[in-house]
């Protein structure tokens, strides 16, 4: 069962995100990561929407899921905002990240394109991570399923984003 919910998953992601893959690598004009209070002041709630504030524009998460849902922003090698589900305010795991990098730059690992800012010279990534390995219970991990699948919500709002064009015409 665990197996199909992974692939599920995976067709979902590649039938939104299919496209073309370059490489490149990722650059971004901080380094650190923001968690905590600091990254929560860029989260607002608005209706039946989560909104992460980024330099990039908004990124959307159903409310929903407010109780269990996390978010972190790195960057290190590129602007990425990583999608957590949480049991406790303690332990997160990372469902998937929407990576910003610049064009040319090296394409991070198992990503799909998903799209392009233009005047921004960005390249829009999405990379679903795969926690079925860890330890958890099956209700945990059903929990992590679903809220994965939100990847398709926030996928679809990445047209609200200035300048953004999808890589794959057949999508949204």
């Amino acid at each position: 069962m665990k197996q199909m919910k992974r692939i599920i998953v995976f067709l979902c992601a590649a039938v939104i995100c299919l496209s073309s893959i370059s490489l490149g690598a990722c650059s971004s004009p901080d380094n650190g990561a923001a968690t905590g209070d600091s990254a929560n002041e860029k989260l607002v709630v608005s209706g039946n929407d989560m909104i992460i504030n980024t330099e990039y524009g908004k990124l959307y998460y159903p409310s929903s899921w407010q109780d269990k849902f996390d978010y972190k922003i790195e960057t290190d090698e590129c602007f990425m905002v990583c999608f957590l589900g949480k049991i406790s305010d303690k332990t997160t795991e990372e469902l998937y990240r929407i990576v910003f990098a610049d064009e040319g730059a090296e394409e991070p690992k198992n990503a799909v394109k998903t799209g392009i800012i233009k005047d921004k010279k960005c390249i829009v990534y999405l990379v679903v991570k795969d926690f079925s390995d860890k330890k958890y219970t099956k209700d945990e991990i059903n929990t992590f399923y679903a809220m994965q699948d939100e990847l398709n919500y926030t996928t679809e709002k990445l047209s609200e984003l200035d300048g953004f064009e999808r890589t794959n015409p057949k999508s949204k």
